[in-house]
């Protein structure tokens, strides 16, 4: 670690050297091997390197942060400048919380993908090689590219406080996209994600995670229908990557909401409670937040009602011992996870309960605004009537309010699926307008 150790603090010094009061920078190295498929047989294989450095400053009470790729002193003292730059003319005007402004490490020691050094290459390639056998023979109307990876990354956290942190994760994982074809038809892009453990190589990747779900998904999306009549308001059913996503708008919004500024407060279903949770032990699709006996839980919102941030107002220098602390006892709570509690509803019954609506499968379009409106085209999803659903969709335009949503919830699946560190249901909102 002896590099990224000189890299972290030539850049603290550089930072502090250009005006810095507070600094913080986190340096990392990965190397990554890949392997590609091109089509359905050819196979590319590749390695690459890249460094990062993350630059954090503080000057006159204002925040500014940026990453280089560029690793000479001259480099770093113009990067160090740019930052200090950018503290004292774009952030003019802003009102920042005390949080916000907080040096200090936020990070766990390990990740909860981490993996162990002696990982079985060659079993892990052969694994692949079966992958696309399988594509080839069991779906042959699917057009594929595939990868297949291991990273191994390294990285160290400095401050101006004198905390220091050093990880070293390793993992592998696999990825698919394709599109189903026939005559003239054809799906959207499908696409599933695997994130490796040694045990994983044991399983053909094909029968792990959504692999499957989503290889039919493709070829249920290939002859797609327009909803009969004009536009009307029905059931919207969000999948759980998407409530993940829209869960993140809500935290985000009530960490930086303020009196009278003039945007909407989140209003969520008194059945809506939104957390972060930190354990011993890895998270799995269908599990809970109080995932193991010494799991930590707080709320975002709870039954319905925003939970206030106890330490919102901490000062700066509680707020780093507080992360210095956390910090230590992160070797053993280093599972972290957030998402929306399960509802008590089977995805079954969700279904049925609709009288007419669409089964969402994602929303491409515009990010919600600062008010939170947003509208997009539905694509990979489904029409449903009367508790059925009925045919996939042609593009069909959906709208409404990232702050308003969680409000008109009908009902919660009881299953949940993890994407990304984010553990969330199904839910059934009403009220949306289809088009």
């Amino acid at each position: 670690m002896i590099e990224l150790r000189k890299l972290a603090m030539d850049t603290i010094y550089a930072l502090r050297e250009a005006g810095a009061e507070q600094a913080e920078c986190t340096v990392t190295i990965s190397s990554t091997e890949e392997s590609n498929s091109l089509g359905k047989a050819v196979y590319l294989l590749r390695e690459f390197e890249n460094t990062n450095i993350d630059l954090t400053a503080i000057k006159g009470g204002i925040k500014s942060t940026m990453q280089i790729n560029q690793l000479d002193e001259e480099s770093l003292r113009a990067a160090a400048r740019r930052c200090i730059a950018m503290a004292e003319h774009v952030g003019e005007g802003r009102q920042w919380d005390p949080e916000q402004l907080a040096i200090g490490y936020k990070g766990s020691a390990q990740s909860s993908a981490s993996l162990p050094v002696d990982i079985d290459k060659d079993k892990l390639y052969r694994r692949f090689e079966e992958l696309m056998d399988n594509l080839r023979d069991e779906y042959p109307k699917i057009y594929s590219d595939a990868m297949v990876g291991l990273i191994h990354e390294k990285s160290l956290y400095l401050n101006t406080s004198g905390q220091e942190i050093q990880e070293e994760h390793h993992r592998c994982f696999c990825g698919w996209q394709g599109t189903a074809v026939e005559g003239r038809d054809c799906s959207n892009t499908c696409f599933f994600h695997l994130d490796l453990n040694p045990q994983d190589l044991d399983q053909p990747f094909i029968d792990q995670g959504s692999a499957r779900k989503a290889l039919e998904e493709a070829l249920k999306l290939i002859h797609t229908q327009s909803i009969p009549g004009q536009s009307f308001v029905g059931t919207l059913i969000l999948p759980p990557q998407m409530v993940a996503g829209y869960c993140l708008y809500i935290k985000d919004r009530i960490a930086h909401m303020k009196k009278d500024d003039g945007y909407p407060v989140p209003v969520c279903h008194p059945s809506v409670n939104i957390y972060n949770a930190i354990s011993s032990q890895p998270y799995k699709d269908n599990a809970s937040p109080h995932n193991a006996p010494d799991a930590k839980v707080t709320y975002v919102v709870y039954q319905g009602q925003i939970v206030p941030d106890s330490a919102k107002d901490t000062s700066e220098d509680d707020k780093s011992a507080y992360n210095v602390r956390r910090q230590k006892g992160s070797s053993v709570l280093n599972q972290h996870v957030f998402g929306m509690e399960a509802g008590h509803v089977p995805y079954a019954q969700l279904i049925s309960g609709v009288k007419r609506g669409v089964l969402l499968g994602s929303l491409q379009g515009n990010f919600p605004g600062p008010d939170g409106d947003f509208s997009g085209a539905a694509k990979s999803s489904y029409y449903i009537e009367d508790g059925q659903i009925k045919y996939p969709l042609i593009e069909t335009m959906i709208s409404g309010n990232i702050y308003e949503i969680f409000g008109s919830v009908e009902a919660i699946s009881e299953e949940t699926e993890l994407h990304y560190g984010s553990l969330t249901p199904w839910i059934a909102v009403s009220g949306v307008t289809i088009m």
